[in-house]
């Protein structure tokens, strides 16, 4: 029979050392085992702090489990914030479902598991809301093995009531032993014991019935405008929330400053479309401050007039303009699940924005050119997605497509992400469709873009009116615009584009390591899948050019012999689907260490990325 738990147990259980080598003995075994080493021991004894909850969990209100191996094993001993308890069962195809009380947006879940650095546990992820059908947004997924505190999975946003993990046995055993479970979302708030609380105040805004007389601290007495907000301050675990349905014109001044535990939160509320922030400077949202987390919002503005002596771009409006804009100084701030469209850039980490957050968003159509004359001095810019000027911050689960314009001397321009003078940012996860460029790094030989790492992401050109398409552009040490060494690019898919991987002017080793990466050319494509003038670490790649033919590889001495000019077989590239087909030259022909060590173990699509003894080729693991 199933196993119902509605009660959590209090925070400060405490354990002789006994009773611990007696429950450590019993976990995930068949039949008698030898108890734990004493080292064991005492590393549990050390973790009976309880948890401090991220201010994105939803409180679990209760959990079940198709079967558990004792009593002091229970499903509740896996949300108790207590990495020393745990729920545990024995036979694969076990499971545990947790109820938050009422439907939720979920993106992720995070999991610890016992002897979680010694070996590593497979099961799967679903959610319900009704908790009779059930949809399974993680599929196998493997923990990393190497560490006994929890472990983040993504999943794409959705709403859901209960979410059920199911064991397909570990590294030593059939058995799943979960010491801790903590569920993320949006509108989140943390908990402790059976009452839901914020870390802190919640003020709201309503742009209809709002007052700013009003104390804004209640749905019935919420503030009136953006000029209230950025009049006021806001402390360390509060909340603003604006309403769904309502515009404003920025900028909203995000300039306060949480800490990691106790962040501030900027969101919504209500039904209906999210919240607007129109215009502003520097940008709609204008972000200045420390540990903010920024969600559920869009960013606009109007379109400024094109250039006076356009020729060839007589209605591309230029100047600049920025949705979210990271200022010189912002720092462990995050944007997620927000939308920015009709700008110059989406997004900007400006120089001095660093160890920034820009994940899961739709950035989407920025057409305006921030420079875009024909005058032979002076160069052309723009269009973004999101532009990289800071160094230290992540870019990752995003949806670009259409950030480009026409412009007066390159005919079109725009990437999804225009890196320049930035370095040692990671680029993960990411998926462009008919952006003209997917990433292009410059800068200048004194102040250089370097150690920039992109893995996992996905570009495709798909619907483009010219011969565009250039999935990744950087340069050597004899360039003006400044080498880009230390450049790591793995697991990435580009589909039906005119360039693949370009590194010239003084390429070699030191700029570029390339790895298991699948390129695929426009069948009328004029430029290369990959063109090098120097012996790059090149290895594990597919290139190949629609309808056949030669893809264009050019790199000293040829490709290395691990890799191949043949069709990838997906499985509806066209269609959108880029899956590997079964007979895919693609599968199990990937080197495992660069997606180690940069801890990765879930493809784009959040499934498990080591199916069948061996990595995939590109972005997305056969299953």
């Amino acid at each position: 029979m199933p196993q119902t738990n509605q009660l959590r147990p209090t925070r400060t259980l405490q354990f002789t050392l006994l009773g611990l080598t007696s429950l450590l003995a019993a976990c995930g075994t068949v039949g008698p085992q030898p108890g734990p080493e004493s080292s064991e021991v005492q590393a549990d004894q050390q973790i009976l702090t309880p948890l401090a909850l991220p201010a994105d969990a939803h409180p679990i209100k209760g959990s079940t489990a198709s079967s558990a191996t004792s009593d002091s094993k229970a499903s509740r001993y896996s949300w108790d914030d207590q990495l020393s308890t745990w729920w545990s069962a024995s036979s694969l195809g076990s499971w545990v479902r947790y109820d938050l009380g009422s439907e939720k947006t979920i993106d992720s879940i995070s999991l610890a598991f016992y002897r979680g650095a010694n070996r590593k546990a497979t099961f799967d992820v679903e959610l319900s809301r009704d908790g009779s059908n059930w949809t399974k947004v993680l599929s196998k997924v493997t923990s990393s093995g190497s560490t006994t505190n929890l472990e983040r999975y993504n999943v794409s946003d959705q709403s859901a009531r209960y979410i059920r993990v199911t064991n397909h046995g570990n590294t030593e055993n059939s058995a799943i032993a979960i010491t801790e479970a903590v569920v993320h979302g949006v509108g989140s708030t943390s908990s402790s014991g059976d009452t839901t609380t914020s870390t802190g105040r919640t003020y709201y805004v309503d742009c209809s019935n709002g007052s700013d007389s009003n104390s804004g601290t209640s749905t019935g007495s919420a503030w009136r405008s953006v000029g209230k907000v950025n009049n006021s301050w806001l402390n360390a675990g509060e909340r603003l929330l604006l309403k769904r349905g309502c515009t404003w014109n920025g900028p909203l001044n995000a300039r306060w400053n949480g800490t990691s535990s106790a962040p501030i939160v900027i969101g919504a509320y209500g039904e209906g479309d999210l919240p607007r922030l129109y215009g502003g400077n520097p940008g709609a949202v204008a972000i200045t401050g420390t540990h903010q987390i920024i969600e559920n919002l869009q960013v606009t503005a109007d379109k400024p007039a094109p250039y006076k002596y356009a020729v060839k771009c007589k209605t591309t409006p230029m100047g600049w303009r920025i949705g979210f804009a990271f200022t010189n100084g912002a720092r462990h701030n995050t944007v997620r699940h927000s939308k920015a469209y009709g700008l110059t850039g989406g997004v900007h980490l400006a120089v001095g924005a660093t160890y920034n957050k820009v994940l899961n968003n739709t950035l989407t159509n920025n057409t305006t050119m921030s420079s875009n004359t024909n005058d032979p001095a002076l160069d052309n810019s723009g269009a973004w997605g999101v532009l990289i000027n800071g160094d230290h911050n992540e870019v990752a689960y995003n949806y670009f497509s259409g950030n480009s314009a026409c412009s007066e001397k390159y005919t079109i321009e725009g990437a999804s992400l225009e890196v320049f003078r930035a370095s040692n940012n990671y680029f993960h996860h990411n998926t462009s469709i008919n952006d003209t460029t997917f990433t292009e790094m410059g800068g200048k030989p004194d102040d250089r873009a370097e150690n920039n790492v992109y893995a996992y992401n996905l570009f495709a050109s798909l619907n483009t009116p010219y011969k565009t398409g250039e999935m990744l552009v950087i340069r050597g040490w004899k360039s003006y615009w400044g080498a880009n060494p230390g450049t790591k690019f793995y697991n990435n898919t580009a589909f039906n584009v005119n360039v693949g991987i370009y590194c010239g002017e003084g390429c070699d080793s030191s700029i570029l390591s390339a790895r298991n990466n699948i390129i695929v050319m426009r069948s009328d494509a004029t430029k290369a899948a990959l063109w090098t003038d120097g012996n790059i670490d090149e290895g594990n790649n597919i290139y190949w050019r629609n309808g056949g033919g030669n893809p264009g590889v050019t790199r000293p001495g040829g490709v290395s012999s691990s890799s191949r000019i043949t069709e990838p077989r997906f499985v509806d590239a066209w269609g959108r689907n880029f899956d590997l087909r079964s007979d895919s030259p693609a599968v199990n022909k990937g080197v495992y260490a660069p997606v180690q060590n940069l801890g990765i173990r879930l493809d784009l699509k959040n499934r498990n990325n080591f199916v069948g003894g061996a990595l995939d080729l590109g972005a997305l693991e056969r299953q």
